[in-house]
């Protein structure tokens, strides 16, 4: 309560509209929505450039070489135990559920 009366209150400036100062809500209400309307337009979309991306895009993905990594080799259980050795104690537990009291029995 102390707080809002020591702060220092700044003053409401009127809404100044393409037709001058609006001082009826009416007029509020107007320069409030021309504003929200020349902000939220719709995008134009026939842009030439987003139908060359697309087309990257989609060659990109019927591509099957791009998919073509080598698997990973799964990790060796002496790397699996120096990473739980390394992890944090008291962490929360993950998608699984496995909590850091665990870990020691593993």
């Amino acid at each position: 309560m102390s707080k809002e009366l020591r702060k220092k209150k700044t003053p409401i400036y009127a809404l100044n509209g393409p037709a001058g100062i609006a001082n009826t809500d009416s007029e509020k209400a107007e320069v409030l929505a021309c504003s929200l309307e020349s902000q939220f337009q719709n995008n134009d979309i026939s842009h030439s450039s987003d139908f060359i991306t697309n087309r990257i895009v989609e060659n990109y993905f019927l591509n099957e070489n791009n998919f073509d990594a080598p698997p990973l080799p799964p990790p060796m259980p002496s790397e699996i135990i120096e990473y739980i050795k390394k992890s944090k104690v008291k962490r929360a537990p993950g998608r699984e559920g496995i909590t850091y009291k665990i870990f020691p029995y593993l």
